[in-house]
């Protein structure tokens, strides 16, 4: 019992308490809150962060995790509005005034402390409503280097992985998909970087029918598949 005891002394300040919900059952242990770092201190990066900056520096300028999107407004439109909307979105969160510097060879978050977007406006009010939407289809098609779908993405999963068992002849076949990580409380909000990669395995041995493979393909609830982490997957289904 002396020794016991002489132990539970030389615990650090926060694992006594911890130890005690532990042998109460563990009932009411709540997760450390994330600390707010330093304003505008220069941060490291995150896992995630590293990982894009390193694909950048593999292929400068990569498109490859922009979404580009539009939105269609009936009426009329208060662009000075929507620019001090932009603007107030910008100010709030420190993720869109960061860029990210090398600092002896090592990435770092570089925070701005204000930035100030001016959005640019194409008229087309001149143009006959067909030729409106004819331009505004161009342009979009233009600005949008790479789109990602995924409706019915189990079925597009279970078509790629077929796909890869005709070229390859294996049949274990393993595909990463983006996932949100957003399961804390701290990060639901705020704007950045928190995704990750899930790799999704699937047996195709036996030779399956599709309607097997489909089977085989479908995800188990979220809770049960990822552990009850609360994960979800970056794209719509």
């Amino acid at each position: 019992m002396n020794d016991f005891n002489e132990r539970i002394a030389k615990l650090s300040a926060e694992k006594p308490a911890l130890l005690e919900a532990h042998l109460k059952g563990g009932e009411g242990i709540a997760e450390r809150a994330i600390p707010r770092r330093p304003e505008f201190a220069p941060a490291p990066l995150s896992f995630a962060q590293q990982r894009m900056w390193f694909m950048d520096q593999l292929q400068p300028g990569n498109p490859a995790y922009n979404r580009p999107t539009h939105v269609h407004w009936r009426g009329g439109l208060n662009i000075a509005a929507l620019e001090n909307s932009v603007n107030e979105i910008v100010r709030r969160h420190e993720i869109l005034r960061t860029s990210f510097l090398a600092t002896d060879g090592q990435p770092v978050q570089a925070v701005a402390s204000s930035l100030t977007l001016s959005l640019p406006v194409i008229d087309l009010g001149s143009l006959p409503a067909y030729e409106q939407r004819a331009e505004v289809s161009r342009i979009v098609t233009e600005d949008a280097q790479q789109r990602e779908g995924a409706t019915l993405f189990m079925t597009l999963l279970a078509a790629f992985q077929a796909l890869l068992h005709r070229y390859t002849g294996g049949e274990d076949i393993i595909v990463g998909v983006p996932i949100a990580g957003r399961n804390r409380l701290e990060v639901e909000n705020l704007i950045g970087i928190f995704i990750n990669t899930l790799a999704l395995r699937t047996d195709l041995s036996g030779n399956p029918s599709f309607r097997q493979l489909l089977g085989r393909v479908r995800l188990p609830p979220k809770r049960r598949a990822f552990g009850g982490g609360g994960f979800r997957l970056a794209c719509s289904s």
